[in-house]
């Protein structure tokens, strides 16, 4: 693909590196930053749904029980994410970047499917995100990785980039 602008970086590279098959990786390996996206735009308003509050019983907890009990269903992601994120670099260097992100996304395919059927029980809830969070972290680690590594070093920056890109995306889906 021509570019633009020749910089210092692309002077050595071949031009047969610059094709259609890193753009399609770029798109692929990124759509890692959607999951958690969609997760940041979907769960409160899930966690707000009627149906949710009678399935998990909390239409009778007082404000400040139901506050600290949404605070918990939220943030347990996030506390997977930490855990996801620090077993990563052992995990890309044993197994690889391609099947770490196969993994990852596999590892948050098992937690969405606990969330799904916690249907009352908020301990497989609180499992399922946190399981789902393992592979968030997991994912935002290894992409970026993943894709630094694989682009070209002259449109490096803007392909690494994607990966935020991708997150606010998910946001998007998840209100649309």
């Amino acid at each position: 693909m021509p570019c633009l602008l020749k910089t210092e970086a692309r002077r050595g590279d071949p031009p047969e590196i610059y094709n259609s098959n890193v753009y399609l990786l770029v798109a692929i390996s990124t759509m890692g930053g959607m999951i958690f996206g969609y997760d940041i735009g979907s769960i409160g308003g899930v966690i707000e749904m009627k149906s949710f509050k009678i399935s998990f019983g909390l239409l009778n907890n007082n404000r400040g029980e139901l506050a600290s009990l949404i605070a918990k269903i939220v943030s347990i992601l996030q506390v997977g994410c930490l855990f996801g994120a620090l077993s990563t670099g052992v995990m890309a260097d044993r197994i690889g970047r391609k099947r770490g992100l196969i993994v990852a996304s596999i590892i948050f395919l098992t937690g969405s499917i606990i969330q799904t059927t916690s249907d009352g029980h908020l301990g497989l809830l609180y499992a399922g995100r946190f399981i789902g969070g393992i592979g968030v972290g997991q994912c935002s680690m290894i992409t970026p990785l993943y894709t630094s590594e694989c682009v070209p070093r002259a449109i490096r920056g803007k392909f690494t980039g994607c990966y935020q890109l991708n997150i606010a995306f998910g946001i998007m889906v998840a209100f649309w």
